[in-house]
């Protein structure tokens, strides 16, 4: 319980170096990956739960009886597989989802010698890290050396007490029960760790992105915190507002951008800190040659990862050209309005006109018949009103045919519609 207690307290101690040093480069993400380890920390310790279950322990002897005294000193605390020979062992041992936690390697065997069988196990990638305990009759100092210098969990020399045994395979099932442990911590953490670092560079990458979005944009971008301090404004906005100047981080909007709602209700980040979603209203600002260009100013808040206000984006944006398309778009909305009311007043005036101008044909038909007549004053009137009708016949079937918009000058600088032009 000792042991456990040390390894968790390094565990923990290992993680919080690895978070302490996102949480200094990344601190938004530090609670994800501390969430993210407490789940992988609990999946770790469902490892160490093995200890209360029994373990696998493979017997490999060529002898009946030597497997036999070895299953009764191990008793009923252990899983027993049994081998006689080294072929068996090497197949048994390498079967997914049996492999054995300890093996019990007798160093002399009919088929291959201890060393081969040892030399094979420790080659397969599935029983590389199983611990192997040489157990030979041969007192032999060199021999034991070998063996250890392979790799050998441990050397027993038979003949041994029961108690010596148990406690040798205990001790190297629990040393590499730990082992598991600590290269399963080691790779959660390392996967924290790859996690830290792939959040890192996404928001490298994102935040290069966005800085050149925001250098890049052809509108004015200011961002302002909720307590009135310029954060970031790009040449855009300073140049729209060519009366201030680049050194304004840090200091009150209000002093910079000077405004007539600035200490009013209608202040952008005052409307926004009451609810509004968006505040938008137009901004004149003098450019070149005196001129004047109209620029539509956008505020809208932004947030922190728990909704919280954080400030206001102010977006300025040139629409002169947007409001005199606009403008234009109304003027023509407007003339053609006006020529289809003239269309149709044409339409009703074409028919009594006519009627009058007939009349008017009959009677001058009439008068030029009577030779007396011919050169009367009301004989005069009456052609002159003739030929104004016919006159009025000719301007509605121009009006009638109108698709386009001409004028011409009148008086005082006055226009007025050229018929002739303006008529097909």
């Amino acid at each position: 319980m000792k042991d456990n207690r040390i390894y968790s307290t390094l565990i923990i101690l290992s993680f919080l170096f690895y978070t302490l040093k996102a949480k200094t480069e990344y601190d938004s993400d530090a609670p994800l990956m501390l969430t993210t380890y407490f789940r992988e920390y609990g999946n770790s310790k469902n490892i160490m739960k093995k200890k209360g279950s029994k373990q696998t322990v493979l017997i490999v002897d060529a002898l009946p009886e030597n497997v036999t005294s070895l299953a009764e000193y191990l008793g009923s605390d252990y899983n027993l597989k049994m081998v006689i020979n080294g072929s068996d062992a090497i197949s048994q041992a390498i079967i997914p989802g049996s492999v054995p936690d300890l093996i019990l390697l007798n160093t002399t065997m009919p088929d291959m010698d201890g060393n081969t069988i040892f030399k094979a196990l420790k080659a397969n990638a599935i029983t590389k890290n199983v611990p192997i305990i040489f157990i030979s009759s041969n007192n032999d100092s060199e021999e034991q050396a070998q063996g250890i210098a392979l790799g050998a969990a441990d050397y027993l020399i038979t003949p041994f007490h029961r108690t010596i045994l148990k406690a040798r395979v205990d001790v190297h099932l629990e040393i590499n029960r730990q082992r598991a442990i600590i290269e399963e911590t080691d790779r959660r953490i390392q996967k924290i760790k790859n996690h830290a670092e792939n959040i890192a560079s996404e928001k490298k990458n994102a935040l290069i992105e966005l800085n050149q979005i925001f250098t890049s944009t052809g509108d004015g971008i200011c961002v302002i915190s909720k307590d009135f301090k310029i954060l970031r404004i790009n040449a855009n906005f300073l140049e729209i507002c060519d009366n201030i100047s680049e050194n304004v981080i840090g200091k009150y909007c209000y002093d910079i951008l000077k405004s007539h709602r600035c200490h009013t209700p209608q202040c952008p980040l005052v409307r926004i800190s009451k609810g509004e979603k968006r505040v938008e209203y137009d901004l004149t600002r003098k450019s070149d040659l005196n001129s004047r260009k109209l620029y539509l100013l956008t505020a809208r808040g932004y947030h922190d990862s728990q909704g919280n206000l954080r400030g206001i984006v102010n977006d300025l944006r040139d629409i002169t050209d947007r409001r005199q398309a606009e403008k234009q778009q109304l003027r023509r909305e407007k003339i053609q309005v006006v020529l289809e009311v003239a269309g149709a007043v044409c339409h009703e005036l074409i028919q009594p006109i006519q009627i009058i101008s007939m009349c008017a044909q009959l009677i001058l038909i009439n008068e030029n018949d009577s030779n007396e007549n011919r050169d009367s004053e009301y004989y005069e009137k009456v052609k002159t009103i003739y030929e104004q009708i016919e006159r009025m016949k000719k301007i509605t079937e121009k009006l009638k045919r109108i698709t386009r918009y001409e004028t011409i000058d009148y008086v005082d600088g006055i226009k007025i519609v050229d018929l002739d032009k303006a008529s097909i």
